[in-house]
């Protein structure tokens, strides 16, 4: 019986799925299942996974659901005790595994380990390097912000935790790893490794980009952890929702829609008034294009020397 199952939901996947599966059987931990839950694909998904003669690589197929259904659907035909899952055009560096099970095995209490991560455009470009931050009891700090950075790509989780708390919410196809990670804190520890072990790929045609969806489902999302596994943690729920729409400002208005910006940031201060970044924020905003143009463009230089610094100490991508 293999040690941990690894999951990727695949729909339309044919330009990255082969990475992705290749970064998997490349794992310097090789005690392991790898099974690909094709979600309804019409390209060649198929195909690049079934040439894969690894007999550690599984092949699904389940009509179009969503991606927690394909994640659920892998769950159930797992053998390991950890369960790992990557994203379709995401892909792990070859110590990833073995890094992970290092610290999740020294913290035997705790539910989920996840990793800092590289985020890349579409030809494995470092585009920002995310850090793992939090650690322990993270019900707080997750409340309030999605830290578990680089998403499903990043997480391992103990069969055992999902016996607990139940498996990925299938009404969502936003928001969804936000909720879970959520309801996994509620119930235990968490512990986070400091190397960049995933690479995640930005792609603007994502759904991800459409914001005012996501904006709307990740308010449900905490409204509904409010009033029942966070319901004693109600008194952050004002900081919870504004960041919520303070996110969706800043989308906005990187976008140059400034009246949806503004909109957003009057929102996040009615919810927490002594939000100083968004009255910096509402203030260019209200400023207009050529300003708001101005500043992204200085935010982009300085962004990206940082970027190649930090990219010169840590070693890059190995992409």
């Amino acid at each position: 019986m293999p040690k941990i199952s690894v999951i990727i939901p695949a729909f339309n996947s044919a330009l990255f799925v082969g990475r992705a599966i290749r970064s998997v059987l490349d794992q310097t931990f090789p005690d392991l299942e790898l099974i690909v839950v094709d979600d309804g694909s019409t390209d060649e998904t198929a195909q690049i996974v079934r040439s894969y003669s690894d007999p550690r690589v599984i092949y699904i197929y389940q009509r179009n659901q969503g991606p927690n259904a394909a994640r659920n659907n892998g769950i159930r035909r797992t053998r390991g005790e950890l369960l790992a899952f990557l994203d379709s055009d995401d892909w792990w560096l070859p110590r990833k595994l073995e890094a992970q099970l290092d610290r999740l095995e020294s913290i035997p209490e705790a539910g989920l380990v996840y990793c800092s991560a590289q985020k890349v455009d579409g030809c494995g470009r470092l585009l920002k390097l995310r850090s793992a931050r939090i650690e322990g009891e993270v019900l707080n700090p997750l409340l309030i912000n999605n830290d578990i950075v680089a998403g499903p790509s990043s997480v391992i989780v103990r069969r055992r935790v999902f016996d607990q708390v139940g498996l990925f919410d299938e009404s969502l196809w936003r928001a969804e790893d936000w909720e879970m990670w959520l309801r996994i804190a509620a119930e235990f520890p968490v512990v986070a490794v400091k190397d960049p072990l995933v690479c995640v790929t930005y792609r603007p045609d994502s759904h991800g980009k459409d914001i005012a969806a996501l904006r709307d489902d990740s308010l449900a999302m905490l409204q509904k952890a409010f009033t029942s596994y966070a319901s004693h943690k109600v008194h952050l729920r004002p900081k919870a929702l504004a960041g919520v729409h303070f996110i969706a400002g800043v989308r906005y208005g990187t976008l140059g829609a400034l009246r949806d910006s503004r909109r957003e940031f009057f929102e996040s201060l009615r919810l927490e008034p002594t939000h100083l970044s968004a009255y910096w924020r509402l203030a260019l905003a209200s400023l207009g294009p050529a300003v708001n143009g101005w500043g992204r463009r200085a935010k982009e230089v300085i962004r990206l020397r940082v970027v190649r610094w930090r990219a010169g100490r840590e070693g890059g991508t190995g992409a």
